[in-house]
């Protein structure tokens, strides 16, 4: 029993210098891999894509959308730009296509953003996540992991300015929508909280906004649950008012990201909204239109 005691600290000693000397060449390996390009950039590209239409929820008309480009998808924004619809991926790429239509097909174009937070070849340093024209002709697009807005012009072929957001965001859960606000830009969080250039507070899980013709505000709220994605609308109704909510009847796993407004000859509004496949196959880019009343 005497030289067990110096026997057994031996022993945990050794143990000790196994589990660092395994645990420190994964280590290394990890900032490694972290630290190898993922992304590429590519040449501007027109495709042919599919929109097919799909079954969704009452109220709602909604096409899986594919196109065979692999920058095609993550689609985390969108807007209207001079009859088309403009989506922006969180790969930092412009997608632009005609809203579907029945009989003609759907032209997809890809153009990468020329400039932004980091090495083009790495997708955290260009996850674009929010967007909106400039008034001037021009685009701003909000950025996660380095929290900031750069102004590209209408074209997307040059950038036009920065503008750092003095933020204390997570790093994963930044601008992930921008509107026009009394100041200027205004961005909102997708974790919840008062907004960046306004006094606006957004609600937790936002994931894009945009403004009907009349100037109101409307919230893409989308929160993951354990049966999938529960998505609302959240349209303002005036001031000191609760907003009025509206639920989307989609599949679980639509991951709804970008919303855009178009007016109707009726005086009511055609809302665009986009989801994000996270490039998994298993997964769908799905754009859904709804038609509110002038009332609304």
């Amino acid at each position: 029993m005497k030289p067990e005691r110096p026997v057994q600290r031996l022993f945990s000693r050794f143990k000790l210098f196994s589990s660092l000397s395994l645990a420190l060449p994964i280590f290394a390996a990890g900032v490694w891999l972290k630290g190898q390009p993922n992304r590429w950039p590519r040449p501007d590209r027109v495709v042919d894509g599919r929109a097919v239409e799909v079954r969704v929820g009452a109220g709602l008309r909604a096409w899986r959308l594919t196109a065979p480009d692999p920058r095609f998808g993550g689609l985390s924004a969108l807007a209207l730009d001079r009859g088309e619809l403009l989506a922006l991926s969180d790969s930092g790429v412009v997608v632009r296509f005609a809203p579907p239509s029945a009989g003609r097909g759907m032209r997809v174009s890809l153009h990468d953003l020329p400039g932004g937070p980091g090495s083009p070849f790495r997708k955290a340093t260009r996850d674009s996540e929010s967007l909106l024209g400039d008034g001037r002709g021009g685009w701003w697009v909000g950025f996660e992991n380095r929290h900031s807005l750069w102004r590209y012009d209408g074209r997307f072929s040059r950038v036009l300015g920065t503008r750092r957001l003095d933020v204390d965001w997570p790093v994963n859960a930044g601008a992930e929508a921008l509107v026009a606000g009394k100041a200027g830009v205004m961005a909102l969080p997708e974790g919840g909280g008062p907004a960046a250039g306004g006094g606006y507070v957004a609600p937790a899980w936002t994931s894009d906004a945009t403004r009907l013709p009349d100037g109101r505000l409307v919230l893409l709220v989308r929160r993951p649950t354990l049966s999938g994605f529960a998505t609302q609308l959240r349209i303002a109704t005036g001031a000191g008012k609760p907003a009025r909510r509206i639920a989307l009847d989609l599949g679980p796993l639509d991951n709804m990201e970008g919303i855009a407004a178009a007016p109707l000859a009726n005086g009511g509004t055609r809302l665009w909204l986009v989801s994000d496949d996270n490039f998994r196959p298993w997964m769908r880019t799905l754009l859904v239109a709804l038609d509110l009343g002038p009332r609304v």
